[in-house]
């Protein structure tokens, strides 16, 4: 990878991303979002508007039960909820609806629904810590007078041998004062991962240093069929079952996942990226000015206490983690004949006629990106396109029963919802 950035360019980013967040991070939480929609519908339904919304605590679902391919009912730990005419949506994570529906609905049975589990994503990622002094870019103190500046800066890339993406979130932390207000600077972080400690930050404030933290991130290989998620009982007889616990069948499953030479490609063209947008960052290739640029170098594996700066980059060993995030893939969406993908665009199991999905599962690759924004996008696209059919069905029944005219006169007003009294509650 090349960067073109002169220093007049490099102090203008450094002072953008010191400054890009303003002084206020707004940090979200379903629970709360969740909680004002349950009390919306509560009042709602007191008017006899609309159905009521339900949310059902300590409730463990083990199966689906289903009838010629239609899901009529939930085994769970608190019996059996039947379901009547409702469409099933799992919006449950990953891993947990791969689970329900490789002990719901057999392949022996349901055919098209084989290659659930046959492709697994994730993401791998490494973490790298440095700084540089502030006075390294002479006209940042006089444009930043906070005590505390963060802010995050993502910069995507590609592989140039698999063309897979990669991406850089790169976070900077300026903090003159970190032990006086704790709570309020880990407030600041804009993320859990990459940020430094309160020990890293307070080892860098005499002189002040801007620390940045870059967390590099990408997509183990798709077409990798090492890699899988099976019942305990399909687990190939030359595998080791780590936890062979067959009677609970919330947890009867086993994963495999093993990097293979695409992965290990993407994997040093991020490193290498890391290091060099960072060496650009602190003007290293720039003839008046020697690199100050340091690394923190762990000496517990365990823990961001122990270790200290030093000018050579860190090993491999330390930056590269060994956890994965975000998995994906188990039951990907698509129309592709070649590989047959358990769920068609309508985002419907095949073969299932009222059971759908959303989530991470969908994903037919990993990509790079965060998935919290595509992920919310599709649900809020099969909610619509569920409502659209619901609104029509309705429509068509009571043209059959009242040959009634339907009133298209307000085309911005979408179908099925009841505005008048939505907009009395929207406050809440």
């Amino acid at each position: 990878m090349t960067f073109f950035l002169d220093r007049p360019l490099i102090s203008q980013v450094i002072y953008d991303l010191m400054c890009r967040c303003g002084r206020d991070l707004q940090k979200t939480s379903v629970a709360d979002p969740l909680l004002n929609l349950l009390l919306t519908k509560k009042l709602c339904t007191q008017e006899g508007e609309q159905a009521p919304l339900e949310i059902n605590i300590s409730c463990v679902v083990k199966k689906i039960v289903h009838e010629d391919g239609k899901a009529v009912a939930l085994e769970t730990n608190k019996g059996n909820v039947k379901l009547g005419n409702a469409k099933l949506i799992l919006a449950m994570g990953v891993l947990p609806p791969t689970t329900l529906m490789l002990n719901s609905f057999p392949s022996s049975s349901f055919s098209q629904l084989a290659g659930i589990g046959t492709r697994y994503t994730a993401h791998f990622r490494s973490s790298v810590l440095a700084r540089l002094p502030r006075n390294l870019y002479h006209d940042l103190k006089k444009k930043i007078s906070g005590k505390i500046e963060v802010a995050a800066m993502h910069i995507p890339g590609l592989s140039p041998h698999s063309k897979r993406q990669f991406h850089i979130q790169i976070s900077a932390f300026l903090d003159d004062t970190p032990l006086v207000d704790i709570q309020n600077t880990l407030h600041q972080f804009p993320d859990v991962l990459p940020a430094p400690s309160i020990e890293q930050l307070s080892s860098s404030k005499d002189p002040p240093h801007i620390i940045f933290f870059c967390k590099t991130i990408g997509g183990l290989d798709h077409t990798n069929k090492n890699n899988w998620f099976c019942l305990n009982s399909d687990v190939p007889s030359n595998d080791e079952i780590i936890n062979n616990n067959n009677t609970d069948v919330t947890c009867n499953t086993t994963m495999q996942v093993v990097l293979n030479d695409t992965d290990r490609q993407l994997w040093d063209t991020m490193d290498e990226s890391t290091f060099a947008v960072l060496k650009r960052l602190a003007l290293c290739d720039h003839p008046d000015d020697s690199c100050q640029l340091e690394f923190w170098h762990s000496e517990d594996s365990h823990s961001s206490t122990q270790g200290r700066w030093l000018k050579d980059p860190p090993p491999t060993s330390q930056i590269r983690r060994r956890v994965l995030v975000h998995p994906a893939s188990t039951m990907w969406i698509g129309d592709d004949d070649h590989e047959p993908s358990p769920v068609d665009l309508d985002y419907r199991f095949r073969g299932v006629e009222n059971v759908y999905l959303t989530g991470g599962a969908l994903w037919p690759t990993a990509g790079s990106w965060n998935p919290t924004c595509t992920m919310t996008a599709l649900a809020i696209n099969l909610a619509d396109k569920l409502l659209t059919n619901f609104d029509n069905n309705n429509n068509n029944n009571n043209n059959d029963t009242n040959n009634t005219d339907i009133d298209n006169s307000n085309d911005n007003v979408q179908p099925g919802y009841n505005y008048e009294v939505m907009n009395k509650y929207s406050h809440l």
